[in-house]
């Protein structure tokens, strides 16, 4: 049942504001991007159709799948937080830091800390032979305000008053170990907890999503046609309206992250940002945001987080959850076949990567390189080129290596986290294999046993794994469902797109602006330690062939291959000619632009220039009688005046004894042409600027306009 609820309702339940009866319906999912619906529906005589405005919110069954909570399926005890906590990786506190109390009488040196008013400072200027006569802070170019308190043990996640913890394990007198709904395990202090209840094995089921709302963002009602045509966004998009004024995150877990970024909303969201990521698994995240919307700081391809941490972004309305990758498979393979009607196989290999050369700094700044120089894929003989990769790796011999415990960078370990980058490009981000992308088309399959493998691919969901072979290139691979489309009014699915593009080398959309399009190889932020920038580099034969079958031939009529440089082109286009002939040409599909009014060619255009002088150009006329054999002469402004003659027969009204001449001005008259039949009836020749014109065996009417 699809309903809708106008925009100003805040529950979702029942059958809405009304019950909608759709003729056609398409509802749109991308891993990790759009999520959108169009909807025709009839201007029915029940006034439904008037309830499809922009703001409302239309309910839709979509396929259904589960979130499940980590803890289904367990007998465990549940704790409550009493304030505001943090979730911690470590049983450590932040502490209070006292250091004396600053005195006017006291001589302080450079480095010398103090408390003073509940805060600490360092001494940034008195070399201790004065005493400090200005009481701190004002004078902040001699004191520097320093941490009250120390850090603790990093926070997983910052906890609510009343948010539901379970219970792990009893650590020792000061702390527990607990879980998050979802699996984030850290430490918290007892004090901040109290027990709530016990959980039986068979009370918690996983979230089983079945239906999901959009907001209608655009409604068009077709009178002519009897329709009103929709396109709604999933609510999650609400976020788009939710900026966040400033957050700096440094080295925090993906839930710390999380939850850095929703405390720096200006507005309230309604829903909840979960997470079962941990930082052990998956790193941390270091990003300095402003001015930027919720949904971008989830899902940009760079620097979203669900992007960096190469998260599940599932929704259930306006709570979204980034979640640890599940790798389904439901049994499913493709195998490939030629000519499969409803099914569309691409295959790219434009950023195929075989070598990888990685690069750091050594202790002086200048480029470290491995020694052996480079990692090679171990399918780099499938291939006959070698396609090469520049990795720099964040790193540098005798510095920071960024992990919190201020240790640093020795060549050794640097060579082998060098080494480990490198191999991930092979392991991790499958850079050396040719990216496969398969879009099957439910409604184009016929019933036949040859499509049955393809059939049963109308039961996965976004982010599940499905095996394909590919015999002629020896592919045997699980490529995973990155688009899904669903039919909301017969509830099935009626496409999908199953693709291997990594999702650090090739985001296939935007999701936080929902942008319909492919975007290029987006990379993790460089301010993430260890991550990396990536240049690809083919090594290919110089240009010794424009005919050879070496794949470095230069693009002809009979050979695909690459286009001449540019230099010395500006301005133009590579096309063919007539003959299919490729050279760099002037645009404009075969029309050439002229700078006169003398060309008679169907294929020619008058420049910018001439068409200013035309339309400032004043025209002037005059009408002229001639009897039978009479000659007149005219005198035009100049030899090179434009003119034109329209001629009838003086009394007669038949069309066959009309015409028209076209002059430029000139000696003789093979400046002028003539147009119809009138030619034989009337003479005009030019001499000079004096236009003459003899009648022939009627009297003529002559029509002589000019320009000035």
């Amino acid at each position: 049942m699809i309903c809708v609820f106008d925009k100003n309702n805040t529950t979702f339940t029942g059958n809405g504001d009304a019950v909608l009866i759709p003729t056609e319906a398409k509802v749109k999912m991308v891993a990790g991007g759009n999520y959108d619906m169009t909807m025709t529906h009839p201007i029915d005589p029940y006034g439904k159709w008037q309830h499809l405005v922009p703001g409302a919110v239309i309910r839709v069954p979509v396929p259904e799948e589960e979130i499940a909570n980590a803890w289904a399926g367990y007998d465990v005890d549940i704790y409550k937080t009493t304030a505001e906590t943090a979730l911690r990786e470590g049983p450590e506190a932040p502490t209070t830091i006292t250091y004396s109390s600053w005195s006017m009488s006291a001589l302080y040196s450079i480095g010398d800390k103090v408390t003073y008013g509940g805060k600490n400072y360092r001494c940034t200027y008195f070399d201790g032979t004065s005493r400090q006569v200005t009481v701190p802070p004002p004078a902040s170019d001699w004191w520097k305000e320093i941490p009250r308190t120390t850090s603790g043990a990093a926070a997983l996640v910052t906890l609510p008053a009343g948010s539901e913890l379970y219970f792990v394990e009893n650590y020792n007198t000061d702390w527990y170990k607990m879980s998050t709904y979802y699996g984030i395990v850290g430490y918290i202090e007892k004090s901040s907890v109290t027990f709530y209840r016990h959980q039986s094995a068979s009370e918690v089921q996983p979230r089983i999503i079945t239906t999901q709302l959009l907001r209608i963002t655009n409604a068009t009602v077709d009178t002519k046609n009897n329709t009103v045509s929709v396109t709604a966004q999933h609510v999650s998009y609400d976020l788009n309206g939710v900026i966040v004024q400033e957050v700096a995150i440094s080295q925090a877990s993906p839930a710390m992250a999380i939850g850095k970024v929703t405390e720096a909303f200006m507005i309230d969201y309604p829903g909840t940002i979960a997470t079962n990521l941990d930082a052990t698994n998956h790193g941390t995240y270091t990003e300095t945001i402003k001015g930027k919307t919720g949904m971008y700081c989830l899902m940009d391809p760079d620097k979203g987080i669900a992007s960096q941490f190469e998260a599940e972004f599932r929704r259930d309305n306006w709570d979204l959850f980034i979640m640890e990758k599940t790798d389904t498979d439901r049994g499913f393979k493709i195998k490939y076949r030629k000519n499969q009607l409803g099914v569309s196989w691409a295959r790219k290999s434009d950023s195929l990567v075989t070598r990888v050369v990685p690069v750091a700094k050594d202790e002086g700044g200048a480029d470290l390189y491995l020694p052996e120089k480079w990692i090679d894929s171990t399918l780099i003989s499938n291939y006959p080129i070698i396609r090469m990769e520049m990795l720099s790796v964040k790193g540098q011999v005798g510095k920071d290596k960024g992990t919190g415990d201020q240790s640093t960078w020795t060549e050794a370990d640097l060579l082998t986290e060098m080494r480990t980058k490198a191999g991930e490009r092979f392991s991790v981000d499958k850079a050396d294999q040719i990216q496969q992308e398969i879009t099957v088309d439910f409604e184009m399959l016929g019933a036949t046993a040859e499509y049955a493998d393809l059939r049963g691919l109308e039961k996965v969901l976004l982010y599940d794994v499905v095996t394909v072979e590919d015999s002629e290139i020896g592919l045997n691979a699980q490529l995973t469902v990155t688009e899904m489309e669903w039919d909301p009014i017969r509830q099935k699915i009626t496409a999908i797109k199953i693709s291997n593009v990594s999702d650090k080398g090739g985001k296939n959309v935007t999701g936080y602006n929902v942008v319909n399009k492919s975007i290029g190889a987006a990379k993790l932020s460089d301010d993430v330690a260890g991550e990396i920038v990536n240049q690809v580099v083919d090594i290919i034969p110089e240009f010794s062939d424009q005919t050879g079958d070496s794949g470095s031939r230069l693009n002809t009529v009979d050979y695909a291959g690459f286009v001449a440089a540019g230099g010395g082109n500006a301005n133009k286009v590579w096309k063919t000619d007539g003959d299919g002939n490729p050279a760099w040409r002037e645009e404009g599909g075969g029309i050439d632009v002229i700078d006169n009014l003398t060309s008679s060619s169907t294929t020619d255009a008058l420049s910018a220039k001439q068409g200013r002088v035309l339309n400032e150009t004043k025209l002037n006329g005059k009408k002229i009688t001639l009897t039978n054999g009479s000659e007149v002469t005219f005198t035009l402004p100049s030899s090179s005046t434009v003119f034109m003659v329209v001629v009838s027969r003086s009394g007669v009204s038949s069309t066959s004894a009309e015409g028209v001449y076209i002059g430029g001005g000139g000696s003789n008259n093979s400046h002028v042409t003539a147009i119809g039949t009138a030619a034989s009836n009337l003479q005009i020749s030019m001499t000079g600027n004096t236009l003459k014109m003899t009648a022939g065996t009627s009297n003529m009417i002559a029509n002589v306009m000019w320009a000035e």
